[in-house]
């Protein structure tokens, strides 16, 4: 009797597995795209794509990836999707994703870790169109809500004034004792925390300017956070997140206005940091910083003849350079 009772928990605890695996597959390949681009679209009020959604849970390291998510440069319209192979056209794009991808280890949940192995988003293009009116494409989504009016107070009728009244001795209202703001200590972190990777890789930037009609590109953008190990039961050997940012900043063609005319400029920033101080255990952030340019060229400097102007046209030799290109290759700063 109890093998045959042992024997239907394993086919129906197997059934079930397979049933909520099927579910999920069907929910994730045949409707959860549509439901996050219209959520997506309601948010943000423009067209919104996304080509596809994968969701991985038979693993111990479930992962969720989406593929291809564009959002317009322009306000979501009725005719906008009537046509549901219409596709975003490049130059109507104002983001354009790669992927994005989640993956969170279970098992080491058991041990009381959270190990988030990757949460990146992966070549993200953005461009930022700055109008001749000075406003931004993306000026509508940072618009604050429109305040609700405010119907004007009642006017009350007029009261005879009253006699005044005896204030009565010791009536001062009691100081109420001010709850000192607890500050946040390793001691709160019920888990250890493992991160593999967080953030951008490969991020593409273009800020265009049409009145000038110019533009700046920030290329190979970037900004990780990875390597992140912090246990509260070991705090003296596991108390570090490292920082990487890196990115090349570049002009496209002799800009208009500004103090230089070109310049191609890559930019490094490395950091340590420990969160908690090993002594109090409170969040006391520490970081040991590099950054830094490993090359870059600069092309028609201003600067020149603003020093000269200053004063008042004397020749120095030495501001002979900053006639010329100025190039420069591993310049570093800790």
């Amino acid at each position: 009797m109890i093998k045959k009772i042992l024997k239907w928990c394993v086919i129906l605890t197997f059934l079930s597995v397979i049933l909520i695996g099927t579910g999920c597959y069907v929910f994730v390949h045949w409707f959860a795209k549509d439901m996050m681009e219209s959520q997506l679209e309601k948010v943000v009020h423009r067209d919104v794509e996304i080509n596809q959604l994968a969701l991985n849970i038979f693993s111990t390291a479930p992962e969720i990836v989406i593929k291809d998510l564009v959002i317009a440069n322009q306000r979501l319209t009725d005719t906008s999707k009537a046509n549901e192979t219409n596709i975003i056209a490049e130059k109507d794009r104002f983001v354009d994703i790669k992927a994005m991808q989640c993956m969170l280890k279970l098992m080491p949940l058991l041990d009381g870790q959270i190990e988030l192995s990757e949460l990146l988003v992966k070549e993200p293009h953005i461009k930022i169109i700055r109008h001749p009116n000075g406003t931004f494409n993306f000026s509508d989504l940072v618009e604050p809500p429109e305040k609700k009016k405010t119907a004007p107070p009642k006017t009350t009728p007029a009261q005879p004034p009253q006699p005044d009244k005896k204030i009565a001795k010791n009536s001062e209202p009691k100081k109420e004792d001010k709850a000192e703001s607890k500050v946040f200590s390793a001691d709160d972190l019920p888990f250890h925390i493992l991160i593999g990777k967080i953030g951008i890789e490969n991020a593409h930037i273009q800020f265009l300017d049409e009145k000038y009609h110019q533009a700046i590109h920030l290329n190979k953008m970037k900004l990780l956070l990875h390597d992140a190990n912090i246990n509260p039961k070991n705090l003296e050997k596991e108390n570090i997140i490292k920082v990487d940012i890196s990115m090349n900043i570049k002009s496209e063609g002799e800009l208009k206005s500004g103090w230089t005319k070109t310049f191609d400029v890559d930019v490094l920033l490395e950091a340590a940091i420990q969160p908690f101080n090993i002594i109090s255990r409170l969040l006391d952030p520490q970081a040991i910083i590099k950054t830094g340019s490993p090359s870059g060229v600069i092309s028609g400097l201003q600067l020149y003849e603003s020093i000269r102007s200053i004063l008042m046209n004397y020749e120095i030799k030495a501001l002979d350079i900053l006639k010329e290109d100025l190039r420069w290759k591993t310049v570093w700063f800790n």
